[in-house]
């Protein structure tokens, strides 16, 4: 039998028995099906910790291979075209992350309008919208979630002035464009 925390053997649509775990904790020496608190070893989260009813308290969001990935490895084509073995996916970040990214960019830029580079920037666009600020100077804010080439930003922009700000940068950005994280490549 599988040893599973209940978290993860609800995701996987699991039988019910598959979340019993077996053998006595490393630490207390309790029957770890018996009610430890306890480090134990999900097959789904990894190391984790359980509660005396076998949910997980370590991985409350869900099952560690249901659930998506922000930094996936892989042959991926990127929305510029380009080949990579790795994509960050910003489909896997929490809508509290998408909120708590807008409110580091609403501390940090005052704008009255906000645009987003399609699909990639509509989560982050549309939290933001939240933000708007009547305050001088009035500022167009251009927002997406991954920058590689800044291709897509610059379309949006139309040369227009603007604001532009990413979650994430792969490449060297333009001037106007503020990432809030910068991987080794830009």
């Amino acid at each position: 039998m599988a040893d599973f925390c209940l978290q993860c053997s609800k995701d996987l649509g699991a039988p019910e028995g598959w979340s019993d775990f077996r053998g006595e904790c490393a630490v207390c020496g309790k029957e770890l099906a018996g009610g430890c608190d306890h480090d134990v070893l999900c097959e789904g989260c990894g190391p984790t910790r359980t509660g005396s009813n076998g949910e997980c308290l370590l991985h409350t969001g869900g099952c560690q291979k249901t659930r998506r990935r922000l930094f996936v490895a892989g042959d991926f084509v990127l929305h510029s075209g380009g080949l990579s073995y790795w994509k960050i996916d910003c489909d896997a970040l929490a809508d509290s992350d998408t909120e708590t990214l807008a409110l580091l960019i609403a501390q940090q830029f005052h704008f009255d309008r906000c645009e987003w580079v399609a699909t990639g920037g509509e989560r982050l666009g549309k939290v933001l919208q939240g933000y708007l600020s009547s305050r001088l100077p009035h500022n167009l804010l251009i927002v997406d979630d991954v920058l590689t080439t800044g291709a897509s930003m610059e379309e949006q922009r139309a040369g227009r002035e603007a604001i532009g700000v990413v979650i994430f940068a792969r490449g060297p950005c333009p001037s106007w464009v503020t990432p809030l994280f910068r991987s080794f490549e830009s």
